[in-house]
């Protein structure tokens, strides 16, 4: 394993495979064509799904498929401390991830992954649409959401101190109840002025987990693709990686 990219890219990448604090511990996995990741949050809470085309870096050199296991939040804090725009080649020797650069040489010990490496989405998807577990249920409801608008959602969610966030498909306009989904305690309701819905006409799910984190890492207006009371695909794709995190929904009756 070894490539080049510069400062910012790297801390970039590595915030993704974490995901704010999602995945501390990720692995990554190579082979010719790319980098990828594909890991289950450890209370099966999340799947988040990472693939990052060789067109991310200034170069990416894999001779065989490797998967090396690394501490994030320790990479990461060394990587900020590096200048931006610092040409940083990456490579493993040993039980090291080696980052050198200009008047830098980093060794991070890493190790091998303890449990089975995911190569690809535990999913089946048909026609663009995921099909959901063993009775595969179709997220065919598809709308977008400008990403300005979904930091909003995760604010509202902070400012008064809650996870819930209660979306609704309805007569062609998306609402967001953040808080209290019985309306009993604080809530906040949000239609977001920017939205592009692709297929559905209604729908109603309610997500208690993630919503901050995607809200934080994301760079691009987010997708999501859903169904009522089933789990949430939210995922940003570009010409140099694709990003997916994959919800649970939470359920009234829990």
């Amino acid at each position: 394993m070894k490539f080049k990219l510069k400062q910012e890219k790297l801390e970039n990448l590595l915030e993704k495979l974490m995901v704010k604090d999602m995945l501390p511990s990720s692995v990554l996995s190579v082979k010719k064509d790319k980098l990828f990741s594909v890991q289950r949050e450890e209370h099966a809470r999340a799947l988040r799904f990472l693939s990052v085309n060789k067109s991310y870096f200034e170069e990416f050199e894999c001779d065989e498929e490797q998967s090396i296991e690394l501490d994030i939040p320790t990479t990461l804090s060394v990587v900020k401390k590096v200048l931006p725009n610092t040409m940083l080649t990456i490579e493993t020797k040993k039980n090291k991830l080696v980052i050198s650069g200009e008047n830098v040489n980093i060794n991070l010990t890493t190790r091998d992954p303890e449990s089975a490496i995911i190569k690809k989405l535990p999913f089946e998807v048909d026609d663009g649409v995921p099909l959901i577990g063993k009775d595969k249920i179709a997220l065919d409801i598809h709308f977008s959401l400008d990403i300005s608008d979904f930091k909003d959602i995760a604010d509202f969610g902070r400012s008064i101190k809650t996870e819930f966030y209660a979306f609704k498909l309805k007569n062609g306009k998306i609402n967001v109840k953040v808080g209290d989904v019985l309306g009993i305690n604080d809530f906040v309701s949000f239609t977001p002025p920017s939205r592009n819905i692709k297929h559905g006409k209604e729908c109603s799910v309610i997500f208690s987990y993630a919503i901050q984190q995607i809200a934080d890492i994301f760079q691009t207006d987010i997708e999501i693709k859903t169904q009522t009371n089933a789990p949430g695909w939210f995922y940003e794709q570009t010409d140099e990686y694709t990003l997916g995190i994959l919800i649970p929904p939470y359920m009234d009756d829990e």
